[in-house]
């Protein structure tokens, strides 16, 4: 269970996130805040591919198997005039959290960071290594997967959560 100091970072972590537009083809802002979120915690290995897709990881103690955390990061573009509230302003009111990509997918980004942060902190002892897949163009045909397929960055995965 987390704590409430390390739900808070989920909830601040995932503000970040949705404070900057990612729009199909325009997610270079949400992926250096992603990066910045991943250098503050020292991931092990940290990596831009050509395409934007953002590749982080921690390695365990031993070799081993590979997981992968796969998540995208761009949304379909918002007629702003719409929205009651700022669609990039991650607001809180009550229990909910309002923007662009709350549900799909930043939140579960934000999420899968935090595990993983967890995981490296406190030194947990697994075999092999953990991998986020924050990717790129899904929304228009799930592109940043198709390039890291082709890339390799997946062909050592023996276990995927989507």
């Amino acid at each position: 269970m987390l704590s409430e100091s390390r739900f808070d970072e989920v909830i601040k972590n995932c503000q970040a996130l949705i404070r900057e537009k990612s729009y199909s083809g325009q997610e270079g802002d949400v992926v250096k805040a992603i990066e910045k979120i991943m250098k503050s915690y020292q991931f092990d290995d940290i990596h831009v591919d050509k395409y934007g897709n953002i590749i982080g990881g921690i390695i365990g103690n031993k070799p081993g198997k590979t997981l992968v955390l796969d998540g995208h990061i761009d949304t379909v573009p918002v007629n702003e005039e719409k929205w009651s509230r700022n669609p990039y302003g991650g607001d809180i009111e009550g229990d909910k959290m309002y923007g662009r990509g709350t549900c799909d997918m930043k939140s579960g980004l934000a999420a899968m960071v935090i595990a993983m942060i967890e995981l490296h902190e406190e030194g947990a002892d697994f075999r092999g290594r953990i991998r986020l897949l924050a990717t790129v163009g899904e929304e228009v045909g799930e592109l940043g997967s198709e390039q890291l397929t082709k890339e390799g960055y997946v062909d050592d995965v023996t276990s995927m959560i989507i």
